[in-house]
Parts: structure tokens; C-alpha cells; sequence
């Protein structure tokens, strides 16, 4: 009994210390992830793992870990662990996403973005890779992949110091300066190097490590280098004089220094005004005249990760002001770094991985105007940009050539130079843009798409509209016209042109689109005579050309008539056949034609005639009937008007009418009864042959024995004219409803 309860202590106490060494040991792996030392912290964590801790306890740490530390496959395995297991949040879903593009999965990728929005609503990140279009992007380029600069470790940071000679950064420190690595990737930290370039193979040649001042234990570089101030600004951590400065999590950030190059050594190292302990300043690039100096930074303020900014500078190379942030044009929520500034063209190259792009960070380049304002920011293109990290680009004046670093497949180390030569100008271009509104309402419209085409139709670029409506291209100048195509969600599709001439380098373009609208008709009947609306009639509306009913519903809260949707399109001209019955009204059948505008609504208001039996007259709805003197023959002119009352007489088929025949007072009273009469059977035996029952209609001569008005009134009258008005209106023919 004695040895049993030995045992279970014995057991307890295991476990216990086992329990004891997962939480040490998980303590340790979160101390080191808060360190920011993310190679350091996944090991550990992974060591966690082997004890038995659940790996969703620490998945999203791990998984941020491998990314930080550049191990994307891995990374990529826990995010995906994540996904599937439903503990992915909301940040770390765009991580997946840019992931999965990491690896080429666009369409995934996409997918994953869509999701995004449907649970957590839009941003910029997930816009981006939505309208991204990774096959319309294809700026020509020859790629140099042999480099000899290039080891082992990581190469980046290339700075022209002239035409031949460049400054880079690199991890491949010696082995007596290989004491410190970064804890964040396991890779040495950074040193300054020299490189000489041969530009007519794109090649680069690994010189010698700089050996002064300017290096210390930790990263020192990228570089900017200007020949016309000879400062150099360049990144590193925050140590100096021997000393390391930290943030509240014991983090040393990134700061930017300068230093002259005074007979080939760095000498007079200062630290810039605007950098601090507790954000990073990283990747300067100074101007031509080196007024203006662009960085990337994740202070306070900005957009998310690292942003752009720019500092203007005084004549001793220093800072006057506050940097200021290049605004959310070019930055995202997502890091926006290494840019490089080329003052010749006004263009600003930079890497973004917020931007949608190929994967990872893309190169993008934008131009300034006079005033520094941003336009038209371009992917370079698939040529130079890859699934993985392109960044830290260059390029000489004229556009030519270049190089960038990419951590891409197959290459040598963990980031390599490549060469690169334009085979089609960057530049060289005119400025199209303009505003897109919504024709109706005058409002702007946000995310439509432009696009420009050339005469075969075939798409030179297309670009999203802004907030506010707006767009610009940047396109070739060897164009003669330019053909628009925009198109967006809800509205119609709108087309047009534009002439180029050869002085002129901006155009201005805008378009009002059309919405797609749902067309009806609003069908108000009224009384002819009261003017009220008049409910529960019959409408029947028949399309002309294709003989389709359109049905037509009853509104009894306004006593409104509207139509089903009309299946056509704006400036689309139709035509309708109207069929309006309602008891105890003369029915009526006519064709309507409408060319659809603007508005939705097609508005149509019919007055019906109330039968009042023994007084309604069919005649008043069409114009007099004329016969030749003392003849009773149906003319022409009279056969269309006869041919109104057979089209009423079938659109009522119930009534019947009482056709009468009059004249005026003059000439034999005998005479004139008998041409009535004749007159009164010739017109009813034309109804009769057009298809109407003999039965429904009956024809009498009255003669002049039913006067409107008498002879006394008549010659009453002075002229002639006022006479023969008043005769006319005695010579009639009534089509009295009877039943």
C-alpha cells in the first residue's frame, strides 16, 4: 500500500514539473515574439508544440513569427491551420490572402477577399487585390539574373555613386564580424559595401566592404548617396557613439543618419532631427539637389505599416520641419518602402505589398507634377515584379536600365540584385483624365472602371476611379486616338473617343453614365369631362413589333396604373399598342411611341368618355366628313375618318350606333333630305364592309330638320366667312350611341 502511494506522488510530481516546463517554456517563446526576435521565438514555439501544448493555443503567434522572419511557406501552413480551424482573425485573413499571392494562387487569393468583405466589410488592402489585374500588367523588360555581387546571405540597397561605382548593403559579414545576427531572420545585420557596375551587361561586381566609421554591430544601410552635396543618408539601428537606444519594448528601431564622404571615408555621422526610440525611419533616397528627402516609416499618423514621407531639406543637408506623409494615394494599411527617388523624370519608384500587385512587395512608380502632387501610380509590371519581395529599385536618368533586389526563387541567397533593361520607354506619355458622374443624379462615381483602347480595340490600360470620381492614365504619346470604354455596376456601358494632337499633353475627359434603369409606364385614366381618375379599368399593352403583352397593375392607394419593367435600354426608341376599357366608357386603342430617357417613369394619362345613351357622338372623336357637291360617294379623306369610328365601334363591341346624316338650310328642303339619306346609307354600308355587324349600326337622312343652328343666327353674321362656318356646322354626321 505504501509503494502504491509512492507511485501516485511520484506520478503527480511529473506531471507536475512536466506542466511546470511547457509554461516556462511558453513564457520564454512569448518574451521573445514580444522581442521582436521571431527566428528566436518560432523555435521556441515549435519546442512548445513538441511538449504537448494545443498548437491553436499559439498558432496565430507561430504563424506571425514565420512571416516576420521571411519563412513564407511556413507561415503560410499555420495561416492556413487558422483558416480552417476558424480562429482566423481579421487581420490575419489579409495575411492569408497576401500569402496565397505569395505562391501565385490570384484567383484564391481573391476569393479570400471577397470573404473579407462579406464579414468585416472593405479596405483598401482588400480593394486593391479585388481590382488588381495581374494579367492586364505586362511593362516589357530584359531580366540579368547572374550577378556576382550576389552570395549567400542577402543583397539589397543599391545607390549610384556614378556610372561605374555604386554603394549596396549586404548580410555576408566576415567571420570576425559574425558575432551579431539579427534576431528577427538569424541573418548577420547589414554592412556597407562598394560595387562597381558594368551597365552595358547590367552587371554588378562586389568590390570591398567599407572599413570606417560609418559601420557598427547592427544593421548599417540601405544607402542614398548625392553627388551634388556629397551626403550620404543611410539606415540603421539605433546605436551610435557605442550606444543602443530601445523602445518600450526593448526594441532598437530603425533610424536615419548622414554622414560626408570626405576623401572616400564616412566622416561626421548625425542623426536626423525627425527619427525617435519608439517608430522606425528606414530606406532614405535624397534628390538630385538634395532638397528633398523620401523615407519609409511606421509612426504615429500614417496608414498602417510603414508609409512614405518626404522632408525637405536645408543647404547643410539637414531637415526643415516635420516630415509629411505622402498621403493614402500611395499608402496603405500594409508596409509602403524603399523608395527611390529619380528627380530628373519627377518619378518616385517604391515597393508596396498594399497595393494588389504579382505578391509580396511589387515595385510600383509614380510621377509628380510641378506642385509634387502624386499621379497615376504603375505597377512596373510582371517583366521586373514576381510572386515574391521585389523592391529597392534603381534607375539610371535616362529610363534605360536598372536593378532591383528580390528574394524570388532560385536565386543565390535570402535578397539578390537583378539587372534589368526597359524594351519599351517607362515614360514618354500623355496625361488622360477626367471625372465620371452618374448622368441623373450629377453625383460622382467611385470604382468604375476606364478604360483606353487604340484602334484594333485592343486594351492599353484601364484604371478604377477615386472617391470622388476622378481618374488619370498615363499613356504613349505615339497614339492618334484614344478610344474610352467605361463601365461600371448599375449603369450602362459608355464608349467614345478622343484625338490626339502632338502639342498637347494632358486631356481632360468626362462622362456622365447612364444607370440602368427598370422603365415602366404610370398609366393615369381620368373622366374626359370631370377630369377624375377613374379605378378598375382594363389596360392591355402590346408591344408593336414583337407582339408581347406588357401586364399592367392597379395601385387602389392612388388610383395608379403601373407597368411590368420594360425590357429595353436607355435612348432605346419603343412602341406600344394602349388598350383601355372600363363599362360604361368608349374604349380606346392607340399606339404610343417613346424614345426612354432619364427618367424611369414613363408617364401616360388617358381620358375616357362616359356613355351617356342617346347623347354620346362618335363624330366629335373624329374630323368632319366631306362629300362632293350633291353627291353621296365616299371620298378618301372620308374613308379614313369612317375608318376611326370602325376601329372604335371594335374596341367596343357592345355599342351600337345610330348614324345620322345632316345638312345645311339651304337649297330644296326635299332635295336635301334625299341627299342626307343617301349620304347617311353610304356611310354606313362602309362601316358595314369594314367588318362591323349590320345589326350595330342603323343610318337615317334628316335633311335640314335638325339645325344646329338657324338661319336667323346665320344672317346675323356680316361676312361671308363667318356664314359659311356656321353652315358647316349644320352639315354633319352623328354616331349617336344608342345601346
Amino acid at each position: 500500500m505504501k509503494i502504491l502511494k509512492l507511485l501516485i506522488v511520484l506520478v503527480l510530481v511529473i506531471n507536475f514539473s512536466k506542466a511546470l516546463g511547457q509554461s516556462r517554456r511558453l513564457e520564454y517563446a512569448d518574451k521573445l515574439y514580444e522581442q521582436g526576435a521571431y527566428f528566436d521565438a518560432f523555435e521556441a514555439y515549435e519546442d512548445v508544440l513538441a511538449r504537448g501544448v494545443d498548437s491553436m493555443d499559439i498558432a496565430e503567434k507561430i504563424a506571425h513569427s514565420y512571416l516576420k522572419s521571411s519563412n513564407d511557406s511556413k507561415a503560410l501552413d499555420w495561416y492556413r491551420s487558422l483558416y480552417y480551424h476558424s480562429k482566423i482573425s481579421q487581420k490575419d485573413l489579409i495575411e492569408l490572402m497576401l500569402l496565397e499571392r505569395k505562391f501565385g494562387r490570384y484567383d484564391l487569393s481573391k476569393l479570400l477577399a471577397q470573404e473579407y468583405i462579406n464579414k468585416h466589410g472593405s479596405c483598401d488592402v482588400v480593394e486593391n487585390i479585388l481590382n488588381f489585374d495581374n494579367k492586364a500588367i505586362n511593362k516589357k523588360a530584359t531580366i540579368q539574373t547572374q550577378q556576382s555581387i550576389n552570395s549567400e546571405y542577402s543583397e539589397i540597397g543599391l545607390s549610384f555613386i556614378d556610372a561605374g561605382n555604386a554603394f549596396y548593403s549586404s548580410s555576408k559579414r566576415s567571420k570576425l564580424l559574425a558575432n551579431k545576427v539579427d534576431a528577427r531572420t538569424n541573418e548577420y545585420f547589414y554592412d556597407i559595401y562598394y560595387s562597381t557596375i558594368d551597365t552595358s551587361n547590367l552587371f554588378l561586381s562586389p568590390d570591398k566592404r567599407m572599413k570606417n566609421r560609418i559601420q557598427s554591430k547592427y544593421h548599417d544601410g540601405p544607402v542614398s548617396y548625392n553627388s551634388t552635396t556629397n551626403y550620404i543618408y543611410f539606415t540603421r539601428n539605433n546605436y551610435i557613439n557605442g550606444k543602443k537606444g530601445y523602445d518600450t519594448n526593448k526594441t532598437m528601431r530603425l533610424k536615419i543618419y548622414k554622414a560626408k564622404v570626405i576623401d572616400n571615408k564616412f566622416q561626421e555621422i548625425e542623426e536626423l532631427s525627425f527619427n525617435s526610440n519608439d517608430y522606425s525611419n528606414a530606406h532614405p533616397t535624397i534628390s538630385r539637389d538634395g532638397s528633398r528627402l523620401y523615407f519609409s516609416s511606421d509612426r504615429s499618423g500614417g496608414f498602417g505599416g510603414m508609409d512614405l514621407y518626404f522632408v525637405r531639406m536645408d543647404q547643410n543637408g539637414n531637415p526643415i520641419g516635420e516630415p509629411e506623409n505622402l498621403g493614402k494615394s500611395i499608402n496603405t494599411t500594409k508596409d509602403e518602402v524603399f523608395p527611390y527617388f529619380d528627380e530628373k523624370n519627377k518619378l518616385l519608384f517604391f515597393s508596396s505589398e498594399g497595393l494588389g500587385g504579382f505578391g509580396g512587395l511589387d515595385i510600383y512608380y509614380c510621377q509628380f507634377d510641378e506642385n509634387y502632387s502624386i499621379s497615376g501610380i504603375k505597377n512596373v509590371g510582371n517583366s521586373i515584379n514576381s510572386e515574391r519581395d521585389d523592391f529597392s529599385v534603381v534607375m539610371d536618368e535616362m529610363l534605360n536600365y536598372g536593378f532591383f533586389s528580390s528574394n524570388r526563387l532560385n536565386g543565390k541567397g535570402g535578397d539578390d540584385f537583378y539587372g534589368f533593361r526597359m524594351d519599351e520607354p517607362l515614360l514618354d506619355h500623355i496625361v488622360l483624365k477626367g471625372l465620371i458622374t452618374d448622368l441623373v443624379t450629377l453625383k460622382e462615381l467611385d470604382s468604375a472602371t476606364v478604360y483606353i483602347l487604340n484602334s484594333e480595340n485592343e486594351e492599353l490600360d484601364s484604371i478604377i476611379t477615386r472617391f470622388d470620381g476622378t481618374y488619370e492614365f498615363q499613356v504613349p504619346t505615339t497614339l492618334n486616338k484614344i478610344y474610352y470604354r467605361v463601365q461600371r455596376n448599375g449603369f450602362y456601358e459608355t464608349l467614345d473617343s478622343l484625338s490626339i494632337t502632338e502639342d498637347v499633353k494632358e486631356y481632360t475627359k468626362n462622362f456622365a453614365l447612364m444607370p440602368i434603369l427598370d422603365y415602366r409606364y404610370l398609366i393615369k385614366v381620368k373622366d374626359q369631362k370631370t377630369d377624375e381618375l377613374i379605378s378598375e379599368v382594363d389596360i392591355n399593352l402590346i408591344e408593336m413589333k414583337s407582339k408581347s403583352v406588357l401586364n399592367v397593375n392597379f395601385n387602389s392607394m392612388n388610383t395608379t396604373y403601373l407597368s411590368d419593367v420594360v425590357p429595353n435600354k436607355f435612348k432605346d426608341v419603343i412602341s406600344y399598342s394602349f388598350r383601355i376599357r372600363k363599362n360604361g366608357y368608349i374604349a380606346q386603342t392607340y399606339i404610343r411611341e417613346d424614345t426612354l430617357d432619364k427618367l424611369s417613369v414613363i408617364p401616360v394619362e388617358i381620358g375616357l368618355e362616359k356613355i351617356v345613351i342617346g347623347v354620346t357622338d362618335l363624330g366629335k372623336q373624329i374630323n368632319p366628313i366631306y362629300f362632293d357637291y350633291r353627291r353621296w360617294n365616299i371620298r378618301p379623306d372620308a374613308a379614313i375618318e369612317l375608318d376611326k369610328i370602325v376601329k372604335i365601334m371594335k374596341d367596343n363591341p357592345e355599342i351600337k350606333i345610330a348614324l345620322g346624316s345632316h345638312t345645311d338650310a339651304r337649297g330644296k328642303n326635299a332635295e336635301n333630305l334625299s341627299l342626307s339619306e343617301k349620304r347617311a346609307q353610304s356611310s354606313v354600308n362602309y362601316i358595314i364592309s369594314q367588318g362591323i355587324d349590320r345589326s350595330r349600326i342603323t343610318g337615317r337622312g334628316f335633311g335640314e330638320t335638325k339645325l344646329k343652328i338657324s338661319n336667323k343666327e346665320i344672317e346675323a353674321k356680316v361676312s361671308w366667312e363667318e356664314k359659311e362656318k356656321l353652315h358647316q356646322l349644320n352639315r354633319r354626321t352623328e354616331f349617336i350611341i344608342v345601346k
